[in-house]
């Protein structure tokens, strides 16, 4: 479980975009923390010492991580940098983040960011004391120009810059000269609230969602908020908070490239199935000169939150307001962020041996993909060019079925060799198919799998007959819609789907007259299935 507990309003900076300004000046009493603490599940747990103030000014800081440490569980901070003892960080906590908007001194002044050289000074003792990989610089976007800094952090090694967007929530927005109100296109999805392993403490210990414990005015209960989004009614305190905007729906980089170029990307889109990820995802970290990336496509698990956590070397990008899991988009995010060339595409629930990499990559061979088997598609492992050449995994698909396959199909059909690794190669976790489907709107695989199904045969003939790898992505759009649209019309009865093929033709048309073709795809029912009786294997 990931705790972010507000130990402090009282801060050394007067930032123009802090909340904390208006709150009350006061400092969380020890007492309500070791309250906290009692009270949560058995554990380790990621607690993080945070606040609208400044964390280590609070006269308390360091008993309270001394605590989480004597109590087995992982201290955490964000710090504004200006008053750290390096090496006693460096002792007490595995990770810590730093603010940093710019390297402009005039302009950290302007902005209420005061003593910028005695930062960027206490930034190069931590990463003396601790390395690049356990510091992380977290910045607020504000319009400025951001690439010196992003220069800046990888000139150091750092591994983790978190680049976060101005909220633009009413409550904050009235701080802000010039921020003008956002278009109101709510999803009635927050995180926040769908969140089972996050809590977020006010300076009472009061148990609030998100930026609540700024304000909380307006706020009645967690479970109403809940019922108040599920009705698609927005509560009066949310209107404008980014989280909920589709307009933010968006990835952003949680965990950026590593220092050397790896061998193999292990890509891992997540949808909750957190059971899953941390038993399979301890045997991708161990693999030598390899990277993982974590795409949490909206995990109300907090599943990035939790791998970014427990295995600092992990990149997890996180995918916001995307209620409906779109796998074929969830890998197309993680490869665009990849840097190996080759790419291996995972599911959750696929395990592997601790020596798999170094077995893999004698068979890595230009021209060739290489499948785990040829029940599970969405195992592959492929060259980036391919990846790059065949246009990635086609987003047009949705719900469950189909996607891997039709990848596989087009990676061959531009001439590449499948090839089938040892079976001693992976195992599969089980689950039943709840887990595959919780996240699409049509919850029946088999009827997925149909509309799915019809769409990639159609899209296959047609690249086919045509002679290329793939129509354009508006004419996919179009055929899959139309292929949705007749089978759950015609659930029970035949589907019968006309496809019109281009105009052109191989020869020349006679004078005032036109060759159309049509291709007819029928789904009907089969007389002679005969289900198989309850119990048997």
């Amino acid at each position: 479980m990931f705790l972010h507990v507000e130990i402090s309003t009282h801060c050394n900076f007067t930032c123009f975009y802090c909340a904390g300004r208006e709150m009350k000046q006061r400092y969380m009493s020890l007492d309500d923390f070791v309250n906290i603490l009692d009270k949560l599940p058995t554990g380790n747990h990621v607690v993080c010492l945070q606040g609208e103030g400044e964390p280590t000014i609070h006269p308390d800081f360091w008993a309270m991580a001394e605590l989480l440490q004597l109590r087995k569980h992982t201290p955490y901070t964000i710090t504004n940098g200006s008053c750290i003892d390096a090496e006693r960080i460096a002792a007490t906590f595995p990770r810590i983040a730093v603010s940093l908007d710019t390297l402009d001194p005039i302009e950290a002044d302007r902005i209420g960011r005061k003593n910028l050289p005695k930062v960027l000074r206490n930034i190069d003792r931590l990463l003396e004391h601790m390395g690049p990989r356990r510091v992380i610089i977290a910045s607020v976007d504000y319009g400025q120009p951001l690439d010196e800094l992003k220069a800046y952090v990888q000139s150091k090694g750092i591994t983790e810059h978190m680049v976060q967007p101005l909220q633009v929530k009413d409550h904050y927005r009235k701080n802000y000269e010039n921020v003008p109100a956002p278009v109101e296109n709510y999803t009635y999805q927050c995180r926040y609230l769908e969140q089972d392993l996050q809590r977020t403490y006010d300076l009472d210990g009061h148990v609030y969602p998100c930026c609540y414990i700024k304000n909380p005015a307006g706020f009645i209960s967690i479970d109403n908020l809940r019922a108040t989004m599920q009705r698609r009614e927005l509560p009066e305190c949310c209107r404008g908070c980014r989280e909920i905007l589709a307009d933010t729906k968006q990835a952003y980089l949680i965990c950026s490239a590593t220092p050397t170029r790896p061998t193999i990307s292990f890509i891992v889109p997540v949808k909750s199935r957190i059971a899953q990820l941390k038993r399979s995802l301890p045997t991708l970290v161990e693999q030598p000169n390899c990277e993982v990336i974590i795409v949490d496509f909206d995990c109300p698990q907090g599943s990035g939150e939790w791998a970014a956590h427990a295995f600092p070397n992990t990149h997890v990008i996180k995918v916001r307001n995307a209620p409906m899991l779109n796998l074929a988009q969830a890998r197309n995010v993680g490869a665009r962020h990849a840097s190996a060339q080759w790419f291996c595409f995972l599911d959750v629930d696929a395990v592997l041996p601790h020596d798999f990499s170094q077995s893999i990559v004698p068979r890595l061979i230009s021209g060739t993909f290489s499948l785990f088997s040829t029940d599970t598609p969405g195992l592959v492992i492929c060259d980036r060019d391919d990846f790059n050449l065949v246009g990635g995994y086609d987003e047009t698909f949705e719900g469950w079925g189909c996607e891997d396959n039709d990848l596989v199909a087009r990676l061959q059909f531009a001439g590449r060799q499948g090839r089938l690794l040892p079976e001693t190669q992976y195992s599969l976790l089980e689950h039943d198919d709840s887990a595959r489907t919780q996240h699409y709107s049509i919850d029946d695989k088999w009827l997925s799998l149909r509309i799915n199904g019809m769409y990639f045969q159609i899209k296959t003939d047609i690249a086919r007959s045509l002679g290329i790898v793939s129509l354009p992505a508006n004419d996919l759009r179009q055929i899959y819609m139309e292929v949705k649209r007749v089978i759950l019309g015609a659930l029970t009865t035949t589907a019968e789907i006309r496809i019109n093929l281009p105009l052109q033709v191989g020869f020349r048309q006679p004078p005032g007259w036109l060759l159309k073709r049509e291709w007819i795809y029928r789904f009907e029912p089969n007389m002679n299935f005969q289900a198989v009786p309850s119990g048997s294997q």
